[in-house]
């Protein structure tokens, strides 16, 4: 596992070995590590087996579908607080990339059902509530908030939704929770306190390299990626349709149940006037378990570590297993009692998969510098002197002249030799006090 070693009784995820610069998986490890489904508790366990049984659907998009839903219904019950006792917002936010056919709508529909079906069941919460977010623009958004404290944007149309993720700084303190105050001639003043927000975009692999950019994929800025569990599945389930994918009555009927008790509870908590919620904090195991895992996660993300090229979305690892966990104790218990040592855990394996999913994502290849082009020019060149003409060794002045021909200035040509020599393709020894440069045969076997 990423941070510690996997629980017996459920799936084992893998580490990354390295993953820059030289960067090599270990080879008795899988290209990407199965997805934990079975960490899920309780009834989200049970949706989450009836969900994926039929392999219609990938696990990933499964999961990370239902850790939405699972946050969009929690989040306005209850927070959670940190081992010192800070207090902490409950949720999870997921973007999912995937291609048509893969299944994604398809969840989507299910999980969203009973929601709506509950928000239609009364007029005139329905007209108050706005927790399913149609509008995706800011000012929207805050002026939906403001009136009404907790709401989700969720959407299998991501791509459509630009100019609303380049305000980042807005959305990071929406996603956090922390208190916002706005100005728009439209809106006027608002100030957002104690409002819940949480999203799960979705889209087509196609569009998905720009939106990565538009969270802050690259290091600095605001950091919006960071708060979400991003995968991309693009494995197609040719064998399995996923209209094969299926809930038992018994799961449905117990999801809609919950659903409705959730609900339930965020109206008559949001119709109290949004007062301080209750608190759910870790039990003393738990606590001690999630200093562990923020201590690892900030041993990874020292310079030098092979984790450290994402080492701004590790340095959240410990806040988003904190967040999830709290959703999972609250999904299944409401705001009763403390999180347990086995809830936080399960929601460790879900993070731990997905930062070695972002870091499969995020990964890329080191850029070779200008000497490095200009030495494999350099080098092949010589392969080729050699191979058509025999010549293996040259005074260097005239490989120095000669290099002109590749547009290789005298600076130029002095820092490709030195990356030649540094690589072993090429020596340069002294013979009557004039350098000479020998190119390195034995390395090129093929040519002989």
């Amino acid at each position: 596992m990423f941070i510690s070693e996997p629980m017996s009784d459920r799936t084992q995820t893998y580490s990354i070995v390295r993953a820059k610069g030289g960067a090599l998986r270990n080879p008795l490890a899988p290209s990407r590590p199965s997805y934990p489904i079975g960490s899920f508790p309780g009834l989200l366990g049970m949706l989450a087996r009836d969900l994926s049984a039929s392999g219609g659907v990938a696990a990933e998009i499964v999961g990370t579908e239902l850790i939405a839903f699972a946050s969009l219904l929690t989040q306005g019950i209850a927070d959670t607080t940190w081992p010192n006792g800070q207090p902490i917002s409950i949720g999870a936010n997921g973007l999912l990339a995937s291609p048509s056919g893969s299944g994604k709508s398809l969840i989507f529909k299910r999980l969203i059902h009973p929601i709506e079906k509950y928000l239609a069941t009364d007029n005139q919460r329905r007209e108050r509530c706005h927790l399913l977010l149609e509008d995706a623009t800011r000012e929207a958004i805050v002026k939906d908030l403001h009136e009404w404290p907790v709401a989700g944007l969720l959407t299998d149309e991501a791509g459509m939704l630009k100019s609303l993720l380049r305000d980042a700084p807005t959305l990071v303190k929406l996603l956090d929770g922390s208190p916002l105050r706005s100005a728009r001639i439209s809106t006027g003043r608002i100030a957002l306190l104690g409002q819940r927000f949480s999203m799960l975009l979705m889209e087509q692999p196609e569009i998905f390299e720009e939106t990565k950019l538009l969270l802050g994929a690259s290091k600095g800025g605001v950091g919006l990626v960071n708060r979400f569990f991003v995968v991309a599945s693009t494995d197609f389930c040719a064998e399995n349709s996923p209209h094969s994918v299926t809930l038992s009555g018994d799961v449905a009927q117990m999801y809609d149940t919950r659903v409705q008790e959730l609900l339930g509870m965020l109206f008559e908590h949001v119709e109290q006037g949004n007062p301080v919620r209750p608190t759910v904090k870790l039990s003393v195991e738990a606590s001690r378990c999630l200093v562990d895992v923020d201590h690892e996660a900030r041993r990874k993300s020292m310079p030098g570590s092979p984790w450290s090229f994402i080492a701004e979305y590790i340095l959240r690892h410990a806040e988003r297993v904190l967040r999830l966990a709290g959703v999972f104790h609250v999904f299944e218990h409401g705001s009763r009692g403390e999180i347990a040592l086995d809830t936080l855990q399960r929601a460790e394996s879900f993070g731990n998969w997905y930062v070695e999913s972002f870091a499969q994502i995020f990964h890329e290849e080191p850029k070779p510098t200008k000497a490095e082009v200009d030495a494999d020019e350099l080098g092949n060149a010589f392969v080729q002197m050699w191979l058509s003409k025999g010549i293996w060794m040259l005074r260097q002045s005239e490989l120095r002249t000669w290099a002109l021909n590749l547009g290789l200035t005298s600076t130029r040509f002095t820092r490709a030799l030195a990356v030649l020599c540094k690589q072993g393709r090429v020596g340069v020894f002294p013979y009557r006090n004039v350098p000479w440069v020998e190119l390195n045969r034995s390395l090129l076997p093929l040519y002989r």
